[in-house]
C-alpha cells in the first residue's frame, strides 16, 4: 500500500454529483497512510489482510459458481432450509457467515471447497514449510491425550504444509 498517499498540499475534495456528499480526500489520505504505518508495525498486520483476503475470494467464488450454475437465491435458500433474506446476506459483501453457513451454502450449489493451512511464520521469512501429515486418532478416556494405533482411524487428515 506504500505510495497511495498523494503528496500535494492543500484541500483536496470531491463531490458527488446528485448525493449532496462530499469526501475530504486529505482526511483519507491520514487515514490511509496511518493503516500503513500500523501494518508496517506489526509482523502479523499482512497476514490478518491476507486471511480477509481469503474470506472474501472464497465468499465471491462460491457466489460466482451458483450464478455459473443458474440457481437462483430462492434456489439455494430452499435447498439450505433457510430464507432469501439469510442467502442474500451470506452473499453481501463484507459478510462474515459461520463456517457451518459456508459448508451449507456450498453443499447448496454443489460446491467443494478445499482448505490449505500454512505456518505464516516460516512463509513471511521464506522458508519452505516442510509437508507433514497428521491423522487424527481416538483420544485416550482417561485424557485428552491422542493414543497413537489404538482403536480404528477416524478418517480424519490433516496436511500441514
Amino acid at each position: 500500500m506504500a505510495g497511495l498517499v498523494n503528496a500535494r498540499k492543500g484541500p483536496r475534495r470531491t463531490d458527488y454529483p446528485g448525493s449532496g456528499v462530499t469526501v475530504n480526500l486529505n482526511i483519507m489520505d491520514d487515514m490511509i497512510s496511518a493503516l500503513e504505518k500500523e501494518l508496517a508495525a506489526d509482523p502479523y498486520g499482512r497476514l490478518h489482510e491476507r486471511l480477509a483476503m481469503n474470506d472474501d475470494e472464497l465468499l465471491e467464488a462460491l457466489v460466482v459458481l451458483r450464478r455459473t450454475k443458474k440457481l437462483t437465491q430462492d434456489q439455494v435458500a430452499e435447498r439450505m432450509g433457510r430464507s432469501k433474506t439469510a442467502v442474500s446476506n451470506f452473499e453481501r459483501l463484507g459478510a462474515d457467515p459461520h463456517l457451518s453457513t459456508i459448508r451449507r451454502y456450498a453443499a447448496a450449489i454443489g460446491a467443494l471447497i478445499s482448505t490449505r493451512v500454512e505456518d505464516y511464520d516460516l512463509v513471511r521469512v521464506g522458508l519452505e514449510p516442510i509437508k507433514t501429515e497428521y491423522r487424527h486418532l481416538p483420544k485416550s478416556e482417561q485424557s485428552d491425550d491422542v493414543v497413537a494405533g489404538v482403536g480404528e482411524w477416524n478418517g480424519t487428515r490433516v496436511t500441514l504444509v
